[in-house]
């Protein structure tokens, strides 16, 4: 331990610190280049996340609000269909003018969010991550009404070129209308809600749904419309 104490190094101790000082300094650099390298690399990985779930919810807040935009025409609609099933009682029934037609719409997409890194989610800030998951929740609650309103509309029109009705089968009509309406009711809250998520997150619907889609489309969606009787 005597002989320890006694070394002297080369060029004497205050060398020694000093080539410490610049190695340590060296590791600080390093790891501090490092830390910025992934902060950028995190950085650019959650703007671009961002990006892609911003771009899938602006259109679907745009598919949404053509279902939603729909509402009058549907519960007009609805009405006629309950008129029509229940002049069956009266022995004497309405005439459809035209065939009945489903509701139009589009796909509601999730595959972003879905599929979004747990790493990436949780640099998102706190009340961002909040509304994308509210506004995701709603988009999928609102995709499984769509599922619910797609079976309405199959009760109804598989019975729609039957002569006469019974009292199970004009029950089935009813029922089906008044899901259809109710489900278009509920479109309310949800619309509520969700605009002030995409408000406080800068998303808007997509202008271009609308004006890009098939032609075919726009064609149905009048169809949907006209009065039945």
């Amino acid at each position: 331990m005597f002989r320890l104490m006694r070394l002297k190094p080369p060029n004497g101790w205050n060398a020694v610190a000093w080539e410490l000082l610049i190695v340590t300094a060296g590791v600080l650099i390093a790891l501090g280049a490092q830390e910025f390298v992934q902060g950028l690399h995190w950085k650019r990985d959650v703007g671009e996340t961002r990006q892609a779930l911003d771009a899938e919810l602006s259109r679907d807040l745009a598919v949404f609000n053509f279902r939603r935009d729909l509402n009058e025409c549907i519960t007009a609609r609805m009405s006629e269909l309950r008129r029509w099933a229940e002049s069956f009682r009266t022995g004497k029934p309405l005439h459809l003018k035209h065939e009945i037609v489903n509701t139009p719409g589009f796909t509601i997409r999730t595959e972003v969010w879905d599929l979004i890194d747990n790493n990436i989610a949780s640099r998102i800030p706190l009340q961002d991550r909040l509304n994308y998951a509210g506004l995701y929740a709603n988009m999928k609650t609102f995709r499984d009404g769509r599922l619910g309103e797609a079976e309405a509309w199959g009760e109804i029109i598989a019975l729609q070129r039957e002569s006469s009705l019974d009292d199970t089968e004009i029950r089935t009509i009813v029922n089906a209308a008044d899901d259809m309406v109710g489900a278009s009711d509920a479109l309310a809250v949800w619309d509520t809600a969700m605009k002030r998520q995409a408000r406080e997150l800068g998303i808007v619907p997509d202008p271009t749904l609308w004006r890009t889609a098939d032609p075919f489309m726009h064609r149905l969606k009048q169809d949907a419309c006209k009065p039945y009787l």
